[in-house]
């Protein structure tokens, strides 16, 4: 024979269960959480993109837009700027290998912007960021690589990789660095 078991709550902490539930299907989420997609703003030399899980690879071209898990290649002499997330853009420079790795914004119900998330994975080459002064506070964006991340706590950096060594450049306000288990600010 099989025992049910029974939870007793008292009154009041069934009413404040109820009214949650009330508030939780008469508000709606509360905030919007969504993938957006890049925009690419210029070109110059060669540069390819390649669509996670794909296996074609196209040429790169102004006003293309690109999904979450893209990688962009530049050969040399090539120089792409792509707007990661609204108010965030990249400057990937020559020879580079980079992944767009998450792009996310993040609104309240009245449509203001709470959060806008950018990760970028540099494998090899030299990616440099430039983040609206005014949207620091909203924007999470990081540029990570295989040696550690850089995380924008300021306004102007660059992160290249190059012979599996990491080096980062901060040229206006700071950075947070991570590399293994350590945790470094630089500015």
């Amino acid at each position: 024979m099989k025992t049910i078991k029974t939870i007793s709550l008292n009154h009041s902490a069934m009413n404040c269960i109820c009214m949650m539930l009330l508030i939780t299907l008469a508000c709606g989420p509360l905030l919007e959480v969504r993938t957006i997609s890049s925009k690419v703003k210029s070109v110059t030399g060669s540069a390819t993109f390649q669509d996670k899980g794909k296996s074609k690879v196209r040429q790169l071209k102004p006003g293309i837009r690109l999904k979450e898990g893209t990688r962009i290649k530049t050969s040399a002499g090539a120089t792409v700027i792509i707007v990661v997330v609204p108010g965030t853009a990249i400057q990937i420079s020559e020879n580079s290998d980079v992944v767009l790795s998450k792009m996310l914004l993040e609104e309240g119900v009245d449509g203001v912007t709470v959060k806008r998330t950018g990760r970028v994975h540099v494998n090899d080459g030299t990616v440099s960021t430039l983040i609206e002064k005014s949207k620091v506070d909203v924007n999470d964006f990081e540029i990570t690589t295989p040696q550690g991340s850089a995380a924008a706590r300021g306004t102007f950096y660059g992160v290249t990789v190059r012979n599996g060594k990491m080096y980062v450049k901060v040229k206006e306000g700071s950075i947070g660095f991570y590399r293994s288990k350590e945790r470094l600010n630089h500015k």
